[in-house]
């Protein structure tokens, strides 16, 4: 469905605000698979980009899901870059011994418009990443809910805002009309698939950059403490995607989400009034306003507009 706003106004066949209302599905669970890489191409293109490119353990994550039943504890860790309008998430599960060839790790660059990304939006994608990864390897291998009190996985992410946003869920005042929580999709998603595992997860506050601390007083950059370690590894990789991917311009909305705001073919997913407003004062649409409301309109002002929106 199309907002009536401006909606039947194209200048040539570009339709400049669209607001699509889409029917509620639930979060998809991947259907009976012969291999991890099978049940992960299962998911829909939105949870696909949210995992990116990934490294799969050489016995097909055997190993990390007997960790899980055996009642050890397991550590994941995610981090971002974000460089010249270019943004990254890499994320990685990890077994308790550390070998890489047994580990998941990956990354991909955070999709969405550099001027409407929200800093707080490629953290949410690391941490949602781990939460597929997680989906998958309890339902490949059959793991049940555990009546053991101890943590299956510990999350550890640096960013204190997710870890704050994320064990109590939204709040109340977030979920109403008037107020619009940034990245609302991914916050919601997350929770859902969180919510649905068999096993406990915990999420807890790691502190970043240790080696630019360590190298600022003692000119070295390690050696590291293991969570530390593994935070640095995470900020590498996703270095590395950031500086040798094209960014993606293109978001694709999420299962659950019932609505999604479009302008120029980009989903907004922070601040969706200003994105509006900025929208309405192009050179273009302001121009039409007036033509069609008389010079005396009142337009609203956020200075300069989105360049490509």
């Amino acid at each position: 469905m199309e907002s009536t706003f401006l909606a039947s106004h194209r200048t040539n066949n570009y339709l400049p605000l669209t607001v699509r209302l889409l029917p509620l599905v639930p979060s998809p669970t991947p259907a009976l698979s012969t291999t991890y890489q099978e049940a992960l191409t299962r998911f829909p293109l939105s949870y696909q980009q949210v995992i990116g490119t990934y490294h799969i353990l050489i016995d097909n994550d055997i190993e990390l899901a007997r960790h899980l039943r055996d009642g050890t504890t397991l550590d994941a860790y995610c981090d971002v870059t974000v460089k010249e309008a270019k943004v990254a998430h890499s994320y990685t599960v990890r077994a308790p011994d550390d070998n890489n060839d047994l580990c998941i790790h990956g990354s991909a660059i955070t999709p969405g418009h550099p001027e409407t990304l929200c800093s707080l939006r490629p953290e949410h994608f690391g941490l949602f990443a781990i939460a597929i990864h997680l989906v998958i390897i309890c339902e490949f291998h059959d793991i049940q809910a555990s009546s053991n009190s101890y943590v299956h996985v510990v999350i550890h992410i640096d960013n204190k805002a997710v870890r704050q946003r994320s064990p109590t869920g939204i709040p109340n005042n977030m979920k109403g009309t008037s107020r619009v929580c940034p990245d609302y999709d991914v916050w919601s998603e997350t929770m859902k698939i969180l919510h649905r595992l068999p096993i406990t997860v915990a999420i807890e506050h790691v502190k970043g950059h240790q080696a630019d601390t360590l190298y600022s007083q003692f000119r070295v950059r390690g050696p590291l403490l293991r969570h530390a370690h593994s935070n640095e590894q995470c900020d590498e990789w996703a270095a590395v995607c950031r500086d040798t991917n094209e960014h993606q311009y293109t978001t694709h909305v999420f299962p659950a989400s019932r609505a999604a705001l479009v302008i120029s073919n980009y989903v907004i997913t922070t601040s969706p009034h200003k994105a509006v407003i900025s929208a309405i004062t192009t050179p273009k649409i302001k121009a039409y306003i007036l033509k069609k409301t008389g010079p005396q309109s009142s337009i609203p002002s956020t200075g300069a507009p989105m360049s490509d929106i």
